[in-house]
């Protein structure tokens, strides 16, 4: 098992450059499970905005109805009519804004006649957006009345009006059957975790690669007692226990972070989902270990392959917040089907045939793609046995 010892005293060189991958993901998992610890909120609360009410027209029933109607849904601020008082308010923000009612508002209004409230707000504010609303209901509903009936009295239109306005609809939000077997954080570390299993493989793989494909090792060998056959099985042996070693690595320190979720149907389901893509992981890095000449392209290949496929197949970025566009290109990679699974799981409430049926879907495509990979690299690895191995001695 000579070739079998050399590798992994291979991979122990490389170790320290390795395990920067496995203490990246702890590290951003144990800070996205600090982070995201809080349950999220069941209720809503709406948010009041600090607006000012300036009333340049008379005092007028209207004028305090509307008043009235803006207080009940925003905080009111009391505010000087002296512009250099608007300008500091708006800029301290002890208003997000003002509105100004000109002179003649209540005439306009209560003969028909268009009116507008003056409005200044802090540039983008989410209270501009949401005070115009207020305004247009309420002198909306006003004209409504106004055209509608004849002669009608400031105070019953303004009682009219608030009844209006009152109502509301009640609104409610149901959940799914049942809840998620897991929580967000272990989501989060197994869809992480494809980035470091990736990177992790390749750098190993292909560093073992290096070096037995080179010419002179390659002579050497067939020179000594071990048959090339024997050396193909011994490498792949080594690298099949690698790549488990990488996999029990990850799924151990999961278990130390989450362990009890873990120990469930969804935290098995996770971990053979892993286990899935780790042979993907592995048939790519042994093809590109077949292609890898030296130390830079190896670093290349690394960092490019698994950041790339992060970054479009919604590791880093979830697949939700994704474009059709590129969710198009990431469905034939097979990261893509690896996070897809894991928010499949992760969502999962109850396990029955229906629910886990896509799930064992995004399982067999990911095994698909590792045959095809180790399709072509055993072929280019026959191809290459055919070949003259070149050295410096004979060009």
């Amino acid at each position: 098992m000579q070739v079998f010892k050399v590798f992994f005293k291979i991979i122990k060189k490389n170790l320290p450059m390795l395990s920067v991958y496995i203490v990246i993901l702890i590290a951003i998992s144990v800070l996205m499970t600090v982070l995201g610890g809080a349950a999220p909120a069941a209720d809503f609360t709406q948010t009041r905005a600090p607006v000012a009410v300036i009333n340049r027209d008379k005092d007028s029933e209207l004028v305090r109805g509307f008043t009235a109607f803006i207080g009940e849904r925003c905080d009111l601020v009391e505010l000087r009519d002296e512009p250099e008082a608007i300008k500091d308010a708006l800029f301290f923000r002890r208003a997000d804004v003002i509105l100004t009612i000109p002179p003649g508002f209540t005439d306009a209004v209560m003969s028909g006649k268009k009116a507008a409230v003056e409005k200044l707000a802090v540039p983008g504010s989410a209270a501009s957006f949401y005070t115009d609303m207020l305004v247009d209901n309420y002198l909306n509903t006003v004209r409504v009345y106004v055209h509608n009936v004849e002669g009608i009295p400031q105070a019953a239109l303004i009682n009219r009006v608030a009844a209006d306005l009152s109502e509301e609809t009640e609104v409610r939000v149901r959940a799914a059957k049942g809840s998620p077997a897991i929580g967000g954080s272990i989501n989060f570390y197994f869809n992480y975790s494809a980035y470091s299993l990736l990177a992790i493989l390749i750098l190993g793989v292909s560093a073992f690669m290096l070096v037995i494909n080179k010419p002179d090792l390659k002579l050497r060998n067939l020179c000594a007692p071990v048959s090339p056959r024997s050396v193909v099985t011994q490498s792949l042996l080594a690298i099949l226990v690698f790549a488990a070693a990488v996999w029990g690595i990850v799924v151990g320190c999961a278990f130390a972070l989450y362990g009890s979720e873990m120990l469930s149907a969804a935290g098995a389901l996770l971990a053979a989902n892993l286990f899935a893509f780790a042979l993907v992981a592995l048939c790519l890095s042994y093809l590109l270990g077949s292609l890898i000449r030296n130390r830079n392209a190896q670093n290349a290949a690394a960092n490019t392959i698994s950041l790339g496929m992060s970054f479009l197949c919604g590791v880093f970025v979830p697949q939700s917040m994704l474009g059709d566009t590129v969710l198009s290109i990431a469905r034939f990679l097979p990261a893509y089907w690896f996070v897809k699974n894991n928010n499949d799981i992760g969502n999962i409430a109850s396990f029955t045939g229906s629910n886990l049926a896509p799930i064992v879907t995004g399982i067999l495509v990911q095994l698909a793609f590792a045959a095809a990979l180790a399709a072509v690299a055993f072929a280019l690895a026959r191809q290459r046995r055919n070949r003259p191995l070149k050295t410096p001695a004979n060009g």
